[in-house]
């Protein structure tokens, strides 16, 4: 039975290494690549786990099996940085650190062939379990946010996929404390050599574009208003005359009643034609010039006034969106040291 299961091993990983140069000769922008890439060779590492420990390479060994134990914190980068499009915070790389030492501790005591804590291993799978929870709450909370067609189509799948591979790996590993029955694994690896086969099929007919190469710049400025489309003269009325976007707690559902029309044509409208991909980012666009102006003309006014008068809910909120954007703080904006070159034209 050994070598069936090291036989579907090899088979799986090979579907993984073709998703690879699928990934690597796609259209997508040199980041997604790399991040997408590097989790897909984690997952070829963990697949392989068993042939690199028979493998007479020494230290080496615990090297490259490092790789898989953090792929689920590699997960919750690809959601946050793809499908969400946000900046990783400070307390995120901190606890991936934590995680990755973690991990590093594990394999050490394994090259030194210590029996690894059982308390160890435990934080380790709760820290897992914790970031595919994390990913997977993120990608069901954004789909109604998100303006790309093909991304929000991508999110379920993509959560439903982490959920099985995570209840699955970890589940089983708990249930029978790390001694995984041969008859298990075979299924196991049957399963993820099937899902493999599928899954480069559908890659290969489809070839989901997560990330455009070339994606167009968000405009808002006065030559869009002179569109044809009433729709969209009627969304930048309520964007710019009615300042839709102060309302805290402004959603799609809610901007797509107010005018009229479906979500799906909103979300539509506003991705085709001012090259957004994220309804938060359309919203915070709008917030971020107002309150930018305001800095500057009202320099006797807290900002915290200024935010939650533009439509942010806390200071912090406002910060980190308004950093992103412009590159600088609201009080380095206001005090002058802002770098110009983030100021939209």
């Amino acid at each position: 039975m050994d070598a069936a299961i090291d036989t579907f091993r090899l088979l799986a990983a090979s579907q993984l290494m073709l998703t690879i140069g699928a990934i690597a000769l796609s259209r997508n922008r040199a980041t997604t690549k790399a991040l997408v890439c590097v989790l897909l060779i984690a997952g070829v590492l963990y697949l392989l786990t068993p042939l690199i420990a028979r493998a007479n390479i020494g230290y080496l060994a615990p090297t490259l099996q490092l790789l898989p134990e953090i792929l689920p914190a590699l997960l919750l980068l690809l959601v946050l940085i793809v499908f969400e499009e946000r900046s990783v915070q400070t307390g995120v790389w901190l606890l991936m650190a934590v995680m990755a030492m973690l991990a590093i501790a594990m394999q050490a005591s394994q090259a030194l062939a210590l029996q690894t804590p059982v308390w160890l291993r435990l934080t380790l799978h709760l820290f897992k379990a914790a970031f595919v929870i994390a990913a997977i709450v993120l990608l069901w909370r954004g789909r109604k946010d998100d303006l790309s067609a093909a991304r929000r189509q991508l999110r379920p799948i993509v959560g439903w996929m982490m959920a099985i591979a995570a209840a699955g790996v970890i589940g089983v590993e708990l249930l029978y404390a790390w001694q995984i029955p041969a008859a298990i694994e075979l299924i196991g690896m049957a399963g993820m050599f099937a899902a493999g086969i599928a899954a480069n099929l559908r890659l290969l007919n489809w070839n989901p574009e997560l990330e455009p190469a070339v994606v167009p710049a968000p405009d808002t400025s006065a030559a869009v208003a002179s569109t044809d489309n009433p729709r969209l003269a009627a969304l930048l009325h309520a964007m710019r005359d009615d300042r839709a976007y102060a309302d805290h707690d402004l959603r799609i559902a809610g901007l797509a009643k107010n005018l009229g029309t479906s979500e799906g044509q909103l979300r539509a409208l506003i991705n085709a034609n001012l090259g957004f991909r994220n309804f938060n980012q359309f919203v915070n666009s709008y917030r971020i010039d107002e309150a930018a102006e305001r800095l500057i003309k009202q320099p006797g006014l807290p900002v915290l006034t200024i935010a939650l008068d533009v439509g942010f809910r806390s200071l912090s909120s406002f910060n980190s969106a308004f950093k992103a954007t412009k590159g600088c703080t609201p009080t380095q904006w206001r005090a002058g040291d802002a770098p110009r070159a983030h100021e939209n034209p």
